[in-house]
């Protein structure tokens, strides 16, 4: 079973560096399925990402901070 730490991808575009965070638009992951079978998809920034995920950031350069 996967144990969850409520970190999410934007998270984790934070921690890397502050632009990356700034500009983060979603995140391709790769992980096991129960089964052992790799998955690769695509998640929103606010996927929670789970122990064992390959995160890769996805940005846009025109994409900024919103507020809400």
């Amino acid at each position: 079973m996967r144990e969850a730490f409520n970190a999410t991808a934007l998270d984790l575009a934070y921690q890397i560096h502050t632009n990356i965070g700034d500009h983060a638009v979603g995140a391709r992951i790769q992980t096991t399925s129960p089964g052992g079978a790799l998955l690769g998809r695509e998640v929103p920034i606010d996927y929670v990402l789970q122990t064992g995920d390959v995160v890769e950031i996805l940005t846009d350069p025109n994409v900024y901070p919103q507020p809400d």
